[in-house]
């Protein structure tokens, strides 16, 4: 039953995201309009980094990134501890060039469901030194213990531009645009 719940999770988070991204592709906005043409989602492919690997539950990338921009993870409370983990191995292991982090977590037994997303964090030491950390912009329960909603009208907002990189997708930061998904629609994925 697990399994099943955590790939119909992942599937219909994919489908709401692509949804938006086709309304993109069809818009207006002729530069966000061709920058959504190059985003895919590309499921789980294998990350190998220093000797490890892992494989992303979800993710998303633009054609010309080197790296995954936006990775979706599914876990139960009892591997909650390793959503920072993995979080931290994609987004330094990158050098920052993975844009986004965002993290499902379902109680193993109960009802509660939270999100958290994370991003690159670079901070300035010095005029020479930068240092990169992950950084937890979102950490929210749509479900409360009884399995009812909560925080109904809050949304996840991804831009456009998480999905790639400023270095490898040059003119990025003129694609504005920005994919929201409800703490309702996260409810009702669940």
């Amino acid at each position: 039953m697990a399994g099943n719940i955590h790939e119909a999770v992942i599937r219909r988070f994919e489908s709401l995201a692509i949804e938006q991204l086709i309304d993109i592709r069809r818009g207006n906005d002729q530069v966000a309009a061709d920058f959504a043409r190059d985003i895919h989602a590309v499921g789980s492919p294998k990350i190998e980094r220093d000797g490890g690997s892992h494989c992303p539950d979800g993710s998303f990338a633009h054609d010309n990134a080197a790296e995954l921009g936006v990775i979706l993870e599914v876990s139960y409370s009892q591997k909650r501890q390793d959503l920072q983990f993995l979080t931290d191995d994609y987004i330094l292991g990158s050098n920052g060039l993975t844009q986004v982090i965002i993290g499902i977590d379902l109680a193993y037994q109960g009802k509660e469901a939270r999100v958290i997303m994370w991003r690159p964090n670079k901070t300035k030491e010095n005029r020479e030194t930068t240092t990169l950390t992950t950084m937890k912009t979102v950490e929210e329960t749509f479900r409360d213990t009884h399995g009812n909603l909560v925080n109904g009208k809050k949304k996840l907002r991804i831009w456009l531009k998480d999905f790639g990189n400023k270095l490898n997708c040059p003119g990025i930061q003129k694609a504005n645009k920005v994919i929201t998904i409800s703490f309702a629609q996260l409810y009702e994925l669940v």
